[in-house]
């Protein structure tokens, strides 16, 4: 039906693609690319799996590419080169990021002030407050340091859940115990209070997962407004999408803001002074938000950016380890020998020091970066990147997972070779944060990078310790082979496995009275 549509008003869109292209001065020497028969032809593969349609496209095209949706100009970067262009030398131009119109759909539910939340923002000054207010209370390093206890007595909540179920000899379903846990850490550090009980709301986690994956997809995807914009108030499914995206956020974290609200008026009405200021009680006090509706979006999308990476990661860093024998034995001498301590306690300042263990995490963000394909930048100028013109108001796309398997930058590209990352110049977060190596950036880049990193990188170590440390596990069924080396399945911003994966885990020696220091 879009299809149809799409062509019945061709001879409008062409009119306004002319117009645009006019306006933008979009006259030069643009890239190559695919043309509009044939992007309508792989609508499905670019919505379900553009990573590997884009590269396979650059294969064709080149590293740098473009194509229309509707009066859009979008154009693909695919080399460290071209990234380096747009995170560094170019940065300030490509900064600010497309909002597809499911956004604004979204922000009209509330009665805001803010245009948009932290992930989907522009670059402006009301984007600037309020990542100010992330970094102050969540992503400094002094914040971080600070919720070292709070990810401590959730891993060892997460320790003490598992050792039940190996009494039961029970498969679980490992993206959601880890999902619950690192989520109950980001929403001590938001609200003081978990989102789970880890040890009684399976179905509950599964619920929110599916919320937060569906929310991801539908306020990622572009839609008839997007293409057209002059037909943006008749696009009622990207409305539709827009209500099911504000009603997922209200459903995760509207009792939390209803009740934090009724307690704040009753510590005024007593005059106490006891008034917890977590960052929830800012975002309250804030006049940014107008309603409660903006408040929850905005937590929701801290809590989706916060654990799907960490969630991803350890996830595929697992499988990894469980396929290679020899790695996980490694990854476990280490940890030991490190992170260690008196009563079989392990040490987060320890984990830091595990050079093997970092290099296994900094390997499994290249192979399985968990946001393969950068959120959509936009041009706010024309530019020239390697020889072609940009114009103003350009979509611009990064595949990261084309750069992270480039096989001019990396040997056995697609092959999990931790050693690589030994001794290595590439730092954690990547050559877009230190400046020479582009050819890895799981972070993305520039001045747009993702604030959470250091966050995840502790998440993981964490998380993978524990598991590894204190537990052996096996695939249900025997079948080891067959389910790990299962496919990812992607969304525009998540790379996951395409089924949850069940592991049915055991104690390993002496560790029935571990905890975690």
């Amino acid at each position: 039906m879009l299809h149809f549509l799409f062509l019945l008003l061709l001879p409008t869109l062409l009119f306004f693609l002319h117009k645009s292209l006019s306006a933008a001065g979009g006259g030069g020497h643009l890239p190559p690319g695919p043309n509009l028969c044939r992007i309508l032809t792989l609508k499905h593969q670019i919505e379900q799996n553009p990573r590997k349609l884009f590269t396979n496209l650059a294969k064709l095209y080149g590293p740098i590419f473009s194509f229309r949706a509707g009066v859009h100009l979008i154009v693909v970067a695919s080399s460290a080169a071209a990234a380096k262009e747009i995170f560094s030398t170019q940065n300030l131009r490509f900064a600010a990021r497309y909002l597809p119109a499911v956004n604004h759909s979204i922000l009209r539910t509330t009665k805001t002030r803010l245009p948009a939340a932290i992930v989907v923002a522009e670059s402006n000054a009301v984007w600037k407050i309020v990542r100010g207010l992330g970094h102050r209370s969540i992503f400094s390093a002094a914040s971080v340091e600070a919720a070292a206890g709070i990810r401590a007595a959730k891993a060892a909540e997460l320790v003490e859940f598992l050792g039940t179920q190996i009494k039961e000899e029970k498969a679980v379903f490992i993206e959601e115990i880890i999902f619950a846990t690192f989520a109950n850490i980001i929403s001590t550090v938001l609200t003081s209070r978990n989102l789970f009980l880890v040890d009684k709301n399976g179905e509950n986690v599964r619920t929110v997962i599916n919320r937060l994956i569906e929310m991801a997809e539908k306020y990622s995807r572009f839609g008839l407004g997007d293409m057209l914009p002059f037909l943006r108030r008749f696009d009622f499914s990207t409305k539709i999408r827009g209500r099911v995206v504000f009603e997922n956020a209200k459903s995760i974290w509207g009792d939390f803001v209803m009740e934090r609200k009724l307690a704040m008026a009753t510590q005024v009405e007593g005059c106490s002074k006891t008034m917890t200021r977590d960052f929830l009680d800012i975002l309250l006090h804030e006049d940014l938000f107008a309603d409660d509706g903006a408040i929850e979006y905005f937590l929701s999308e801290m809590l989706m950016g916060s654990t799907d990476s960490v969630t991803t990661i350890t996830i595929w860093l697992l499988v990894e380890m469980i396929k290679n024998e020899e790695i996980l034995q490694k990854v476990r001498k280490e940890i030991t020998d490190q992170a260690v301590e008196a009563g079989n306690t392990i040490s987060e300042p320890g984990l830091a020091q595990c050079e093997y263990l970092q290099a296994c995490i900094k390997e499994a963000l290249r192979l399985h970066t968990p946001s393969p394909v950068v959120v959509p930048r936009l041009a706010s100028k024309a530019s020239i990147i390697n020889g072609y013109t940009i114009p103003k108001n350009t979509i611009v796309l990064i595949n990261l997972w084309a750069i992270h398997t480039d096989p001019g930058m990396w040997e056995d590209p697609l092959m999990f070779k931790p050693d690589r990352f030994l001794n290595s110049p590439i730092a954690f977060k990547g050559g877009a944060i230190d400046g020479a190596h582009f050819e890895y950036m799981p972070f993305g880049g520039g001045s747009r990078t993702c604030p959470g990193s250091e966050i995840c990188r502790k998440g993981v170590q964490l998380m993978t310790a524990c598991l590894v440390h204190y537990f052996d596990w096996r695939v249900p069924d025997g079948n080891d082979r067959a389910v790990l080396e299962r496919g990812e399945d992607q969304f525009w911003t998540i790379l996951k496995k395409d089924e949850p994966l069940r592991l049915i885990p055991s104690l390993r020696g002496d560790c029935n009275n571990a905890e975690l220091d």
